[in-house]
């Protein structure tokens, strides 16, 4: 191990005492990697992917492409959070090393999100038909990983 003075006589990039690992550049394989796909759907495209999915799937890839939330935001989002009335849903928790949290990954993390109207409506369908009363307690044999509980 290297005392704190003798690390200064080392050459920059090597002060840790541990052997210097090449870059992706030296790497033999780096010209063996495919080229980065840059497709884009059209907004035709878009809307016929949209329309052969399910009403839970539509729904949920509907609200990861109107709001930028974080997937540890996404995966704490309980139907308390959503607000019908105001087309918005309230972030008041996050998911982190697979425990839910009371705090965000930044201070403006937790907040209000607003949606769409449309979306709004299909939330609010959504969770009535997820929801919805059945012999012997609630239903909840439809619902998927997002906005389960109460």
């Amino acid at each position: 191990m290297f005392s704190p003075l003798s690390l200064g006589n080392l050459p920059r990039g090597c002060r840790s005492g541990l052997p210097r690992q090449e870059s992706c550049q030296e790497d033999q394989s780096a010209g063996k990697l495919r080229e980065t796909d840059t497709t884009t759907l059209s907004w035709e495209q878009l809307r016929l992917v949209l329309s052969q999915l399910s009403l839970r799937d539509r729904i949920v890839l509907e609200r990861d492409m109107t709001n930028a939330l974080r997937p540890g935001e996404l995966f704490a989002l309980k139907w308390k959070c959503f607000n019908h009335r105001d087309c918005a849903m309230r972030l008041i928790e996050t998911v982190y090393k697979g425990q839910i949290r009371a705090w965000g990954k930044t201070k403006k993390s937790l907040g209000v999100v607003h949606i769409p109207k449309q979306l709004s409506g299909d939330f609010l369908f959504l969770k009535q038909e997820i929801l919805r009363p059945v012999a012997g307690g609630i239903h909840f044999l439809q619902c998927g990983w997002w906005l389960c509980g109460p």
